[in-house]
């Protein structure tokens, strides 16, 4: 198991305010933060470095310090802050899932480990996110989006647009930000920690943007009634015969 580490040049303490004044999108949780002031960090000056326990079972951080011999760290946001992981050991899907998560496919992506990439919309029912159940003005029961999946749901609606041609070819860029939505849902992990790790490519872009509508299901059904069909012809044929 392994965990990602942050550096914050200049700080001393490791605050959801000075975490979010750098531009740290990706940690949900600072309850378990373990930390340590350093002289000399990866951009050689003076800060702070943490990490945040993994919440996956066996899950535990690295030592935490600045050891460039065997740690890979990148600056982001202009320098506002900095990522590291362990060389050796980066981290796996399971120390960055999260404690709740939304079901969905599995997308092997470029670091060669398994994603699980949410379902935002099903093909023919609309929305596959959960839904507040509260009353109508008459008394009965209906469903409301909840806030905190309407980023997701908005960017299943794209895709699915853009699927149905209803709506503009979408760009390599909007892809990207999409399949970052999609990973940030069940993963403490936002654009930076993705792109450290390269999880993502040209090719597997699309299949998570299209796990996020359900496409293996879509594709599924196109090939039983493509085979059905070719099973109605062949029996056909045979009468003719």
């Amino acid at each position: 198991m392994a965990a990602f580490l942050y550096y914050l040049p200049g700080r001393r303490d490791v605050t959801r305010e000075s975490v979010q004044a750098a531009g740290i999108a990706a940690l949900d949780d600072l309850s378990s933060v373990s930390f340590c002031e350093t002289e000399r960090g990866p951009d050689g000056g003076a800060g702070i470095i943490f990490g945040v326990e993994p919440k996956a079972d066996g899950g535990k951080l690295p030592k935490i310090g600045h050891y460039p011999k065997t740690q890979h760290w990148q600056a982001f946001n202009k320098g506002k802050y900095w990522i590291g992981y362990v060389q050796a050991l980066p981290p796996f899907p399971a120390d960055l899932r999260k404690t709740e998560v939304i079901d969905g496919h599995i997308a092997q992506l470029d670091d060669g480990n398994d994603w699980l990439i949410p379902i935002a919309r099903v093909f023919g029912t609309g929305s596959a996110l959960p839904q507040s159940l509260i009353l109508g003005p008459d008394g009965e029961l209906v469903t409301e989006s909840m806030p905190a999946f309407s980023k997701l749901s908005k960017q299943g609606e794209r895709v699915y647009s853009a699927w149905l041609d209803d709506g503009e070819d979408l760009t390599l860029q909007e892809c990207w930000n999409i399949a970052v939505i999609a990973l940030q849902q069940n993963y403490r992990l936002s654009g930076p920690e993705i792109s450290l790790l390269k999880l993502l490519n040209t090719n597997n872009v699309q299949t998570v943007i299209g796990h996020l509508i359900d496409m293996p299901t879509i594709r599924e059904a196109v090939r039983n009634q493509k085979k059905s069909q070719e099973d109605t012809e062949t029996m056909k044929d045979g009468d003719l015969d």
